[in-house]
């Protein structure tokens, strides 16, 4: 946890705690580091919750879906799926 501390500390932008789980996330394996997302849906939400934050995706609020290359698809809000874009950049150097 110190190792992600220190690297959190070099992130740019706000590290809110939707932010902090996100990176918890990334750097559990939990969320992945390294893949692009082949397709893009915008929507919104109906409950379901976030891979993020965990929080549940409102219907009045605004959900983005992320297919990945293995199939998997990542639900998120879209502040949510903007810090894990922001800090997938910056976290898999946690696998050295």
């Amino acid at each position: 946890m110190r190792r992600l501390a220190r690297l959190l500390s070099d992130v740019p932008g706000p590290m809110n705690p939707a932010s902090r789980r996100i990176a918890e996330k990334i750097a559990a394996r939990l969320l992945p580091a390294i893949a692009d997302p082949v397709r893009v849906w915008e929507g919104f939400g109906i409950g379901l919750p976030c891979d993020g934050c965990d929080l549940p995706i409102l219907p009045s609020e605004a959900q983005q879906d992320l297919g990945l290359p293995d199939g998997r698809t990542l639900r998120f809000h879209v502040p949510c799926a903007t810090d894990w874009h922001r800090l997938r950049g910056v976290l898999p150097l946690l696998r050295r």
